[in-house]
């Protein structure tokens, strides 16, 4: 029987934001700087990818997003519109499951897949992060 992933990463430039914003955790996908445009690549061991000038780490879309949660404390939902479509929103977490948490973003746009509003969703929550020097 063969076992197909079906996990979805960042994209390159995602990662970029993630190194910026102080991501370290170990990863066994990465990026190098020097083949930017071949795309991600498997290495035989997990290691923080970003220690290294020459890597990016690329974490699954749901390990960036518990990043997010556990360390910046931001959560990035993603839910259906009643449309048709995907959308995000971005809240700092002042309280677990509390109704006031601040609203930081809405998504601008309605995404086709769940995978591009959640891609969205963390890229625009690193860019706020970096943004307000967090």
């Amino acid at each position: 029987m063969k076992t197909i992933n079906h996990e979805s990463y960042v994209s390159l430039e995602t990662a970029k934001l993630l190194k910026k914003a102080g991501f370290h955790w170990d990863c066994y996908e990465l990026y190098e700087r020097e083949y930017e445009q071949d795309g991600r690549t498997s290495a035989e061991t997990s290691a923080n990818w970003n220690s290294t000038s020459d890597y990016y780490s690329a974490p699954t879309l749901e390990v960036a997003q518990r990043w997010l949660r556990e360390m910046k404390d931001i959560s990035v939902d993603i839910s259906s519109t009643s449309y048709g479509g995907w959308e995000y929103i971005i809240r700092k977490i002042s309280q677990p499951n509390h109704k006031d948490n601040v609203i930081l973003a809405l998504t601008a746009c309605r995404f086709y897949t769940y995978e591009e509003a959640k891609e969205a969703g963390i890229k625009k929550t690193l860019e706020i992060i970096l943004e307000k020097g967090e």
